[in-house]
């Protein structure tokens, strides 16, 4: 049977269940004709313990937000105990818009279970007010382009809300599943566990699990992938929540973005995940960027028992694994009895993730790593052993297999391991040795073959490979000129973030004009001994010219330090020659302990842009601006923390020219402890809305002196909102 119709502003529903309770709808197709609203199904005046299963809603293409266009809709009253499965639900803005009165005056025990939501618009579950309100065993997939696209919404629910076994993929962006300001007792958690979430297209922003402003959410047994070029995705996010357990989930941003975050609030317990990131840091905990496992358990306190495993998804958006280490390593959960798929779990050691598995062969070997040489810890170039790690990934011992490797595309001899590798055990072997050159990229390939003497059962993962694998860096290295270290800032620029450092590296760059833009990231072995400088060869800067020609705001800068602390520029002329893009030196993500001094800064000058800028989503501390000169640009020094509760702190801006800069010579925004003094500034520029220095947010000590302003119109110093 179907039934169709046209709802109109005036009777917006094709169904209206008024005061009705106790009825079933089953096997009916609901469509909705051509009109500008779009509800199906309507529950009003406390209809309750209705039953809709196995029928088709067909809705209406959108791309509203309005929950005038959702399949299913409840609000203003209360609508207790009515459930929803097995339907098929298409279209809409949302399939569920399901809301109770207020947070005191809740639904309860509404169910949605077994459905298959498909390409609404804007959220396909969203529900607010609700206590014991179940989603289980859907599948919802095609979410729409929207960057505010949510699969399942949770606002201010409370007691047992529970949300298990659902399956989210193809989901393009936006969020997977969101939790905001939902609260539940000791004993009564609010539960999401068991769920598959992939999000991404790998064009955009993707965001797989958040809980934000909650308290007493558990987080088990979840499978997230996140595939996304978009940094600041991320597969989980707990944000200003409390009293959270974070257990035995998979946490995976294949590309880039992060596979923990952490902002505010306190988690009780996180332990025994499978955290996995394909980008620069695998999570953040409070603002500060763990690069791996170890960094992560050092800045939480917490994971002690997780891993750093690719988990091998059956597919990008079928995320059952094959990792043999997360199986049977998981925490024992009492109320966690089955997987996604209604597997038994081992009750004494069931499977990390969403899904309760066992290894599918017998005989499976595989190289997973490389021990010497590490890319992520610093070497000295010269012979080096290569030192492999071979792992059984099957569910039999194995006493015998060949390593086949090679080194920048050259054959090695083979290597034939013997011994006695475990289920799911390691073994380090020494397979050669190799003359590593400074300033030199290799690549390191080894792979498995025939464990036992018989066939692999899973050749897609015997190998392993690596690279842009570059000895570590120490002592002073020249860039251009006659038979250099390094013929282009761009080579040692590269050399230095592979490889790292040893100790103390000087880069002296002779005499000559540089058009290129580079950048210093997260260097290997850096610190208060073992700096960083880059400097002109002759210490005159007058000789060595650095210019480029920016063309977009995401490129905006000449050098760009990021996340790389004692680092020293010094003696060097930058010139910028776009008048919309002028930022010579850009610092981001907590590049603390820079020194910036005695160089000469040339930019055309315009309305926006500073010669040197903090980026205000990361605080830079100790930043020391001395001797240059700065002529042109919209601002000299731009300096920004993030807000009130996170500011920047130690800024020294000293003896210092700036010369017409449009705007501001200095300005600084949420800093502490700034000194800002014997600097130089006119300008021939007539605005009246120009500073010489202006300052706001600032706390504690604070110190303005020796400065001379003079020229134009304006402002000589400014000072803005200080405690």
């Amino acid at each position: 049977m179907i039934i169709a119709y046209a709802p109109t502003s005036s009777d917006n529903y094709l169904l209206q269940l008024d005061g009705c309770s106790w009825v079933s709808f089953d096997h009916i197709g609901f469509m909705l004709e051509e009109g500008d609203l779009g509800r199906i199904v309507e529950l009003i005046n406390e209809a309750h313990h209705n039953t809709f299963s196995y029928n088709y809603f067909q809705g209406l293409p959108t791309t509203s937000s309005s929950s005038n266009r959702a399949l299913v809709f409840s609000g203003n009253t209360l609508e207790h105990e009515n459930t929803f499965s097995n339907n098929l639900m298409e279209q809409g803005s949302y399939a569920f818009y399901l809301s109770g009165q207020n947070s005191s005056n809740l639904e309860k025990g509404n169910r949605v279970v077994h459905n298959i939501l498909k390409g609404q618009r804007y959220h396909s579950i969203y529900a607010q007010y609700q206590e014991a309100f179940l989603i289980d065993q859907n599948q919802i997939t095609e979410g729409s382009n929207n960057s505010s696209y949510v699969g399942i919404y949770i606002y201010q629910c409370q007691n047992q809300t529970e949300i298990t076994a659902n399956n989210l993929y193809d989901v393009l962006r936006g969020r997977g599943i969101y939790l905001t300001s939902s609260s539940a007792e000791v004993g009564k958690e609010i539960l999401v566990a068991n769920n598959f979430i992939h999000v991404g297209d790998g064009n955009n922003e993707g965001y797989g699990l958040e809980i934000s402003s909650c308290t007493n959410v558990n987080v088990f047994h979840n499978n997230i992938h996140i595939v996304s070029n978009n940094a600041n995705s991320f597969a989980f996010r707990s944000n200003q929540s409390s009293g959270s357990k974070v257990l035995n989930n998979i946490f995976v941003t294949s590309e880039e973005g992060k596979a923990y975050d952490k902002n505010g609030g306190f988690i009780s317990a996180s332990n025994f995940n499978d955290l996995f990131s394909g980008g620069s840091n695998l999570g953040s905990w409070d603002g500060t960027l763990a690069d791996d496992l170890e960094e992560w358990k050092m800045v939480s306190g917490l994971d002690a028992g997780s891993f750093n495993v690719d988990p091998i998804f059956s597919a990008p958006n079928d995320l059952h694994v094959s990792e043999v280490d997360l199986n049977g390593t998981a925490f024992p959960i009492a109320v966690i009895t089955t997987d996604i798929d209604g597997e038994t779990r081992n009750k004494d050691n069931p499977d990390i993730g969403a899904d309760e598995f066992s290894p599918i062969v017998a005989n499976d070997a595989g190289i997973v790593g490389l021990e010497q040489p590490n890319a992520q810890v610093p070497f000295p170039a010269g012979e080096q052993e290569i030192r492999a790690i071979v792992k059984n990934n099957g569910y039999d011992t194995i006493s015998s297999v060949d390593i086949y490797w090679k080194i920048n595309n050259n054959p090695k001899p083979k290597y034939s391991w013997e011994g006695n590798l475990m289920p799911g055990t390691r073994d380090t072997v020494v397979l050669g040795s190799f003359n590593f050159e400074v300033g030199v990229g290799h690549t390191i390939l080894a792979y498995t073959k025939d464990p036992e003497g018989q066939p692999d059962g899973d050749i897609s993962n015997d190998t392993f490979f690596v690279t842009d694998l570059y000895p570590g860096l120490i002592g002073t290295y020249t860039i251009g000129g006659e038979i250099p270290d390094f013929n282009s800032l761009s080579e040692a620029a590269k050399a230095i973030n592979e490889g790292g450092m040893l100790g103390p590296v000087q880069f002296a760059i002779r005499n000559g004009i540089y058009n290129e833009q580079i950048e210093i990231e997260d260097l290997k072995g850096i610190g208060a001994e073992n700096t960083f400088t880059l400097q002109s060869e002759s210490m005159d800067a007058d000789k060595v010219t650095i210019s480029y020609d920016g063309q977009q705001s995401d490129k905006n800068y000449i050098i760009k330090i990021d996340d790389t602390d004692f680092t020293t520029i010094q003696n060097l002329t930058f010139e910028t020659g776009n008048q919309n893009y002028a930022t010579a030196i850009e610092l981001i993500n907590g590049s603390d302990h820079v020194a910036i001094k005695q160089n000469v800064f040339r930019a055309e000058t315009n309305y926006a842009d500073a010669i040197i800028r903090s980026h205000p989503i990361s605080l830079d501390h100790h930043l020391l601006i001395s001797e240059n000169e700065f002529i042109g640009a919209g601002y000299g020094v731009v300096l920004q923390g993030q807000g009130p509760t996170l500011k920047e702190e130690g800024t020294r801006i000293m003896n210092n020219v700036f010369q017409d800069q449009r705007n501001a010579a200095v300005y600084t925004n949420y800093q502490n402890d700034i000194k800002i003094i014997n600097n130089e500034i006119s300008t021939t520029k007539t605005y009246r809305g120009y500073f010489g220095i202006f300052c706001s947010y600032v706390d504690g000590f604070m110190e303005i002196r020796g400065n001379k302003i003079y020229g134009g119109e304006g402002h000589g110093i400014w000072l803005d909102r200080f405690t």
